[in-house]
């Protein structure tokens, strides 16, 4: 993770990531319903090829995993960036919101604090994340 110079800067950073984090989600769910138009639980025996030339399987699960890898990889850099925030309500707030796609409604909810509150602890956080965040390597 780079130094970010502005709160602005990690609002849209954390924006952009969780666009990637539910698009990925979405990826993953429509692949693991066509497992499941195909009568394959994702907990089943994996299944090999043939030879016949019908890889669709093998394919799909492949895909799967490589996007739940991408999804864990964006997952981790909210992470880190909540990591840097000033107190647990913060982290919190910020993994709901970007990493678990919670709207802001449901984070205020979530957090017990209204709407309003909940944006100025995302702006209280935000500038946390940029002053540690300029003082890293």
């Amino acid at each position: 993770m780079m130094a970010i110079t502005t709160a602005q800067a990690v609002k849209d950073e954390l924006t952009v990531l969780s666009c990637f984090i539910s698009s990925i989600r979405e990826r993953i769910d429509y692949l693991r319903s066509s497992l499941e138009r195909t009568g394959t639980p994702m907990g089943g025996p994996c299944v090999q090829s043939s030879g016949g030339g019908n890889d669709v399987l093998p394919d799909t699960l492949s895909a799967i995993f490589f996007w739940e890898e991408k999804l864990e990889d964006y997952i981790a850099q909210v992470r880190r960036y909540a990591s840097l925030t000033g107190n647990t309500t913060q982290r919190k707030l910020i993994m709901l919101r970007y990493a678990d796609g919670y709207c802001w409604a449901d984070v205020a909810a979530e957090l017990g604090y209204s709407l309003s509150h909940c944006r100025r602890i995302k702006d209280m956080a935000t500038s946390g994340i940029t002053q540690k965040s300029s003082s890293l390597p």
